[in-house]
């Protein structure tokens, strides 16, 4: 179900290092940000609340089989998750990127990377809602024109649902162009995400 508006900026930080709480809240003092302290709130949290970006330690995203994950991505799908580590653990990362992690941070990472990344993984997320959006639209369309084929009644009512057809054909294809241009656009920040995640 795609939300009927996007909600305030919004991270949920699971059991965040003080030093990644401090950049988020100075650098990014319109956004609100909710700290859980444990597993145990934000097992309870993830599924009552919208979060645009969930930010949590490697190990626990991944007890009782990345039970995280799993809820964010059944909630909130649109919404990057990132796990942040230590060196130490990087092993372990492409575990949560398996089971649907977008990426990680970890203490090395520095503050105009994490700055860079959390405005990126903002804006990923508006594209996926937009894209979301759209694909709802064009599913409305397509059930438009199939349910409301043109009546060979009389000539008024033919050409005013054949206007009607060929509006509907038109927003259509508007629709799905839109949709090719956020999904490459949601596709590339992804990616980009992810490249400089690894590259630090």
């Amino acid at each position: 179900m795609v939300p009927a508006s996007l909600p305030s900026s919004s991270i949920l930080l699971i059991e965040p290092a003080p030093a990644l709480s401090e950049i988020i809240l100075r650098y990014f003092p319109s956004v609100l940000v909710e700290v859980c302290p444990s597993f145990e709130n934000a097992v309870s949290f993830i599924p009552l609340h919208c979060y645009q970006v969930v930010i949590c330690p490697q190990r626990l995203a991944s007890r009782d089989q990345y039970a995280l994950l799993r809820l964010n991505q059944r909630h909130h799908s649109w919404s990057p998750f990132i796990v942040t580590t230590e060196r130490e653990e990087i092993a372990h990362v492409q575990r949560a990127i398996d089971a649907g992690a977008l990426g990680f941070l970890h203490g090395a990472t520095t503050t105009p990377t994490i700055i860079h990344s959390i405005e990126r993984l903002l804006r990923l997320y508006r594209l996926r809602v937009s894209l979301a959006r759209r694909a709802k639209w064009a599913t409305d369309f397509r059930e438009r024109l199939r349910t409301n084929p043109i009546q060979e009644t009389w000539e008024t009512l033919h050409v005013a649902k054949q206007d009607n057809r060929v509006m509907c054909q038109q927003t259509l294809t508007a629709i799905e162009g839109s949709m090719q241009a956020f999904r490459g656009q949601a596709n590339d920040f992804a990616a980009e995400a992810r490249q400089r995640m690894w590259e630090i």
